[in-house]
């Protein structure tokens, strides 16, 4: 039996029409475990495909409390991304990568922009947050103590 993770903060709460189509979403089957590969500095390697690439992980490790968040686990969600019939599980965790990066893209989140002042002008609902920016930019400050960065 597949049970609905309550997530206490979400990175996106994504409509169906506006998921990117380069990635095949896989809602018929729970992950068994989680892959062994998955770790910050996997991620942050993959995620410099994209533009970002330490904001990107930045958010995903505060989201997530640095990968460990139960939506993480079950459904190789990086980014608690959904749709209307509920949390997209993906096969990997290089594609959930992929779809948040193909996110990005579509929402012309490029080099060129100011992250954190990008998502400050979305409607992305943890930005209305008091704190949140400084949230992230000490999760960011762990991350380079750490050596991820």
């Amino acid at each position: 039996m597949v049970r609905l993770l309550i997530v206490t903060s979400l990175l996106f709460a994504c409509q169906q029409q506006s998921l990117p189509s380069k990635v095949e979403i896989v809602v018929e089957k729970q992950v068994e475990k989680v892959d062994s590969t998955l770790s910050l500095s996997n991620l942050y390697n993959y995620l410099k495909k994209g533009s970002h690439p330490k904001e990107t992980l930045t958010q995903i490790c505060g989201e997530t409390n640095y990968l460990n968040s139960s939506l993480v686990k079950t459904h190789n969600n990086l980014g608690g991304f959904q749709t209307s019939k509920g949390y997209i599980k993906f096969k990997t965790w290089q594609q959930s990568a992929d779809f948040f990066m193909n996110w990005q893209k579509d929402h012309k989140l490029t080099d060129s922009v100011d992250y954190w002042k990008w998502l400050e002008n979305t409607n992305y609902h943890q930005v209305k947050k008091q704190g949140y920016t400084l949230f992230m930019k000490g999760v960011m400050k762990e991350l380079e103590r750490r050596g991820v960065l």
